[in-house]
């Protein structure tokens, strides 16, 4: 695992408290999950991703090259040896796995066929094999909560055989110090039954959209501000920058374009649904975010604003890049690579950095004190 020079080098560590607290990152992604727990005072050894562009991202900010490729064609010694540490020495094995299958002709798992198999449960095999003090997984809520249960209820009974604690729950984003309404499955295992718990909101008051972005300047559709290139906006037809300045400022959206313009505005679909008053989540697209509240939830298609509340609340045009990873708690020194589209899709599959740390922060306070020993030998030697 290669180790690079990032802009993470310019935080503040408390070096007294950071030393021998190791993790890898499975379905690494962007780096968010990393970042918190980075934040928090522990050592990443490695990282795993197939998407060469968040690796790439990841890369630049966190410090530590990821291994690119897919999780299915490694096995836990194959990742120990990728991550330079020994069964057993990882602090933490985080793994954000998207609930999907796959196919058994793919894989070199030995995993008997069963509808259940998914890249979530694949993890937790792994994680077995690895023997981490804590394993750590985020997804959508419905994992746990919903229709995806029968993917969850077979990752349960693989962490629980191998004799780990298990405590989950659904947390918003927005409870921990994020400017977004983001609602997630947390789930935190720990070995031998040990106790184990998730973290409670670090919050009274949640931050909004006014506390996150309202210091940025100005800028139009289509532009780059000269002061940072991540306060870059996608750009419109002039017909959509007509149309948002129809739009009430301060959250409204399409249902409040004023009659008059209204038949050159709305599209048969909206016509259709203001007709029949069935609005449901429609009613947030080309929808201007609201001043005074946390925003929705900032998805990988936060680029276009016909997809959800992702239009400023006063300028005409889409949030920037700057502002939606602000959304999730990036810190400003944060830098997407890739094409500019991806830097959206990035930013929205990303665990908001806030909550990742106080994830990681609690696992800090149930952690050990083990002497630093041959572990810090071994992450010195990467």
């Amino acid at each position: 695992m290669t180790h690079v020079d990032s802009a993470k080098d310019t935080m503040e560590r408390d070096t007294e408290s950071t030393e021998d607290l190791l993790y890898a990152d499975l379905f690494s992604g962007a780096g968010g999950m990393s970042l918190g727990f980075e934040e928090a005072g522990f050592q990443c050894v490695g990282a795993l991703d197939k998407n060469k562009k968040a690796a790439k991202t990841y890369e630049s900010n966190i410090g530590i090259e990821p291994v690119v490729g897919d999780i299915t064609e490694f096995d836990a010694e194959d990742l120990l040896d990728e991550f330079g540490v020994e069964r057993g020495e990882l602090d933490v094995l985080i793994s954000c796995a998207p609930c999907q299958g796959f196919s058994q002709h793919r894989n070199k798992h030995n995993i008997e066929h069963d509808e259940r198999n998914t890249l979530v449960s694949l993890s937790a095999e792994l994680m077995v094999e690895m023997e981490p003090e804590f394993f750590v997984m985020e997804n959508v809520p419905e994992l746990v909560r919903g229709s995806k249960e029968k993917y969850w209820d077979r990752t349960y009974e693989i962490l629980k055989r191998a004799g780990y604690l298990v405590r989950f729950d659904v947390l918003n984003a927005a409870d921990f110090g994020v400017p977004q309404r983001r609602n997630r499955a947390i789930i935190v295992a720990r070995k031998e039954g040990r106790k184990v718990e998730l973290p409670a909101p670090t919050v009274e008051n949640h931050q909004t959209v006014r506390d996150a972005i309202v210091d940025l300047p100005p800028v139009e559709a289509g532009e780059t501000h000269p002061s940072d290139p991540m306060h870059r906006a996608p750009n419109h037809t002039q017909r959509i920058i007509n149309m948002l300045g129809h739009i009430p400022n301060d959250g409204g959206s399409w249902m409040d374009i004023p009659e008059p313009h209204q038949e050159e505005y709305w599209l048969d679909s909206m016509k259709k649904r203001a007709r029949n008053d069935n609005m449901g989540s429609f009613c947030d697209t080309y929808g201007r975010m609201h001043w005074d509240r946390p925003s929705g939830t900032i998805t990988r298609k936060s680029s276009t604003p016909s997809c959800g509340r992702y239009v400023h609340p006063e300028q005409d045009r889409n949030i920037t890049v700057r502002e939606a990873a602000r959304l999730q708690s990036f810190p400003d020194w944060w830098n997407f690579e890739g094409p500019f589209v991806s830097w959206y899709e990035q930013n929205g599959n990303a665990v908001p950095p806030k909550l990742a740390e106080a994830i990681a922060s609690k696992l800090r306070e149930l952690a050990p004190n083990r002497e630093k020993g041959t572990r810090q030998m071994t992450f010195e030697s990467l």
